[in-house]
C-alpha cells in the first residue's frame, strides 16, 4: 500500500511520524511522508521518503513569543503568516498525495487532511500525539486540564474541538476564493460519525498504561496504540569503558 502521511509542527509533532513512517515500511508499505524542510535530513537518516511542505514552524513559534499577551495580537501574528504559505502548503501537500491508497495526518492536518482524502476517494487515519477531539467525561481536555471529571470535562473536549474548527477555518471561504484550484470549496470533518465503523479511525498515541481508555468511548474507532517512539541508536561503549567492565568481579 502507498501511504502519504501529513504533519506540520515543531520536531514534537514530526518525530512521532517519523517513527510512525518508519514502521510502515518494516511492515512492507510505500510511504511518503511530508512535513515542514527543516526536517528533510532527519527523514533521510532514516531513510524516509520526505515531501518538503513550505513554511517554518520556527517562525511561527517566534512571531507568537514575540507577539506578547494579547491574544488578539497573538492570532493576528500568526495568521498573518500562516495565510501567506497556505496556498503553497495546500499544493505541497497535494503533491504529496499522488498515488497514495491512505492518508495518515496530525493535529494540524486534521481538516485538511481528511478533506483530501474524500476528494482523492481514498481512507484517511487522524493520529494526534495528545487526547483530542475524543469527548470524554473521564479527564478535561489538556488545553482545560484544571477542570475536574465529570460533565463539565465532556464539555472541555467538546470546546476545544470548537475552537479547533471555527479558529482553523475561519479564513477558508477567503483563500478558497482566491485560490480556487488549490483549496477546496467545502472542508469536511472527520469525526462528524465517530461512533460508526465507517468513521475515520482515531489513534490517540498515548500508553493506555499512562492513560487508561476511557469507559465511555463506545467507538470502535478510537484508540490507544501507545507511544510512537525511534528505536535507540545502536551503543559502543568505549574501549577504556568496556576494559573497566572487564575488570575485576561484578559488583
Amino acid at each position: 500500500m502507498h501511504i502519504t502521511l501529513l504533519t506540520y509542527g515543531s520536531r514534537g509533532d514530526f518525530q512521532p511520524f517519523l517513527a510512525l513512517a518508519i514502521g510502515l515500511q518494516k511492515a512492507g508499505h510505500t510511504v511518503r511522508l511530508a512535513g515542514p524542510g527543516r526536517f528533510a535530513e532527519f527523514a533521510a537518516q532514516h531513510k524516509v521518503l520526505f515531501a518538503t511542505l513550505a513554511g517554518d514552524p520556527e517562525i511561527i513559534s517566534a512571531r507568537f513569543n514575540n507577539a506578547g499577551t494579547n491574544p488578539v495580537k497573538v492570532a493576528h501574528a500568526i495568521w498573518e503568516y500562516v495565510y501567506a504559505i497556505a496556498p503553497q502548503v495546500v499544493r505541497d501537500a497535494r503533491a504529496a498525495l499522488a498515488g497514495a491508497d491512505l492518508v495518515i495526518h496530525s493535529f494540524l492536518f486534521t481538516t485538511g487532511g481528511h478533506t483530501f482524502a474524500r476528494e482523492l476517494g481514498i481512507p484517511d487515519v487522524s493520529v494526534q500525539t495528545f487526547p483530542m477531539f475524543a469527548p470524554t467525561r473521564a479527564y478535561p481536555n489538556p488545553a482545560m486540564a484544571g477542570i475536574p471529571p465529570g460533565a463539565l470535562s465532556y464539555f472541555s473536549h467538546w470546546l476545544a474541538s470548537q475552537v479547533f474548527w471555527h479558529g482553523g477555518n475561519t479564513g477558508m471561504p477567503h483563500l478558497s476564493k482566491q485560490f480556487p484550484g488549490d483549496f477546496p470549496a467545502k472542508l469536511t470533518w472527520p469525526f462528524q460519525q465517530i461512533d460508526q465503523r465507517s468513521a475515520t479511525p482515531l489513534l490517540i498515541a498515548v500508553s493506555p498504561s499512562v492513560l487508561a481508555r476511557p469507559d465511555d468511548w463506545r467507538s470502535p474507532q478510537i484508540h490507544l496504540p501507545g507511544y510512537f517512539f525511534l528505536d535507540e541508536p545502536a551503543y559502543a561503549p568505549p574501549s577504556a569503558l568496556r576494559d573497566f567492565l572487564a575488570a575485576g568481579e561484578a559488583p
